[in-house]
């Protein structure tokens, strides 16, 4: 269930129909964009300018997500990616700064994450987990706050219950109860 990607995909082909130049293009920007907010996070958390450009240029450089950048079916994962650090980095915003607009930020970022990819999941986790490790023993979040960020996780997964999607193995699911027939 990928309603985002769908869409990037209706909109990119009515506009640039098979022209696969301007596909690769969008992964190679949102390839570069998930670099620079790897580096605005990394400098945020190590609080080194070196280390965090080191960091940016391995991500960059790196095979974890060459399949995603050279594969133009699987920008959904660079779009999971992308909007996965903008609500890790609007999170940190809100912790640095007070300010509610960038916890609504954090979580309409892990809203579009899920549209994009279901690995969108973990992107909660991820930001409970920087909390729980980087937090200040004098500035505590309150644990409603991380039930909070899992409601679009829930809303989510009714959605895609709804939708009929295939929940363990992707497009090579099988129904064991129809296995038989």
């Amino acid at each position: 269930y990928r309603p985002g990607t769908k869409l990037y995909f209706s909109l990119m082909y009515s506009i640039f129909w098979l022209n696969q130049t301007v596909y690769h293009l969008v992964s190679f920007i949102l390839h570069f964009a998930v670099g620079v907010l790897f580096f605005f996070i990394s400098k945020r958390i190590l609080k080194n300018y070196f280390l965090s450009v080191v960091c940016a240029s391995l991500f960059l450089i790196l095979s974890g997500y060459q399949e995603a950048v050279f594969w133009i079916s699987s920008t959904g994962f660079l779009f999971n990616a992308f909007f996965a650090l903008l609500s890790m980095l609007s999170f940190i915003f809100w912790r640095e700064k007070g300010k509610k607009i960038y916890l609504i930020i954090a979580f309409i970022f892990i809203i579009c994450g899920l549209m994009f990819h279901e690995l969108g999941v973990i992107a909660p986790l991820f930001i409970v987990a920087y909390d729980l490790i980087f937090r200040d023993s004098f500035n505590k979040t309150p644990r409603k706050i991380y039930l909070l960020l899992f409601v679009p996780v829930l809303t989510y997964l009714i959605l895609r219950f709804f939708a009929n999607s295939h929940w363990f193995s992707g497009d090579y699911n099988y129904n064991l109860l129809k296995l038989p027939f």
